[in-house]
């Protein structure tokens, strides 16, 4: 099947568009790799972080909501979280962890409780700078308990409780 010489002529000014536009492509860096897992009771939250590069002055701060209660486990950092200043809604907890070498793992737990009944999402973020002095933020969420209303199964399938909004008759 022959090409119009058009669609010829606007496929090589496309191609010559993006060989010649200078743009460059890049890809975000990630510095640290967070990762959480629940053991195997559900009792017990784990944090994993796996920086790419060393940093320096790291800390690692918890945004909890006011719905939950998370406290750290036992492990090399325990007695280093602080309560801190919150926004509204939540609770915030901060720990100087230092300096982590890279590809280093670091390993800390976190115990909630009342999350059977009730839950929300806890932001774990990370902050420091790499050896060479460029800042780092990495940040995970995490759904600890039941956010919500908890669902139905029916027929093969979770459904949800409808959801009423303000000022709508009940």
């Amino acid at each position: 099947m022959p090409v119009s010489g058009q669609v010829r002529i606007v496929a090589i000014l496309m191609v010559s568009l993006c060989l010649c536009s200078g743009l460059q492509a890049t890809e975000p860096h990630v510095a640290a790799v967070l990762v959480t897992e629940w053991d195997e009771t559900r009792e017990t939250l784990s944090l994993s972080i796996i920086p790419d590069r060393s940093m320096t002055g790291v800390t690692l701060r918890l945004e909890i909501p006011e719905t939950l209660t998370l406290e750290p486990g036992s492990g090399p950092f325990q007695d280093r979280f602080q309560e801190r200043v919150a926004r509204e809604g939540f609770r915030t907890l901060e720990a100087g962890l230092g300096a982590i070498p890279a590809r280093s793992i670091l390993r800390l737990s976190f115990r909630p409780s009342g999350h059977e009944v009730r839950g929300g999402v806890v932001a774990f973020i990370l902050e420091g700078q790499t050896a060479g002095g460029i800042p780092v933020r990495d940040a995970i969420g995490v759904a600890v308990g039941h956010p919500g209303e908890r669902p139905v199964h029916h027929h093969g399938a979770l459904e949800f409780p409808a959801v009423s909004l303000p000022g709508e008759p009940q």
